[in-house]
């Protein structure tokens, strides 16, 4: 719900301020692994410990399993946040007249918990995460 009042104003915007848009945005590490295990086999990492190891040096992220693409966003308030822009229902499958979705968890292990949840029933495995370093240049 949060996510389509967002972009809801967003969309009604004019344009953004300049103090709006982020001044320096890195793309940092790339990782892949496997959703569903939580010990490393062969090349593959659990997400847990990708997202343990990339924090250090992101404050977000692109996860990618399946074709879906969902933004996992970190602050140093301790707030943890999935933003998924799809169209979805009340059961998480695509739809034309769903909502977007924004959660807040409490954690990373919340964050895996969850995204093992909604793959549970599907055939999905492995993921893809890319780390985002988003700041001002005054952070630098």
């Amino acid at each position: 719900m949060l996510g389509n009042k967002l972009y809801s104003h967003i969309s009604n915007l004019a344009r953004n301020l300049l103090s709006e848009i982020p001044s320096a945005l890195s793309i940092n590490d790339n990782c892949s692994g496997n959703l569903h295990m939580s010990d490393i086999r062969d090349c593959f990492l659990p997400l847990q410990n990708v997202l343990n190891m990339l924090i250090k040096d992101n404050n977000a992220f692109l996860l990618t399993i399946e074709s879906n693409t969902v933004a996992i966003i970190f602050d140093n308030k301790g707030h943890y946040r999935i933003f998924d822009s799809h169209s979805q229902d009340m059961y998480g499958d695509l739809t034309v007249n769903g909502k977007a979705i924004m959660l807040e968890l409490n954690s990373i292990e919340e964050i895996v918990q969850y995204l093992q949840n909604f793959y549970s029933e599907k055939s999905v495995f492995s993921f893809e995460l890319l780390g985002i370093k988003v700041s001002n240049l005054s952070d630098s």
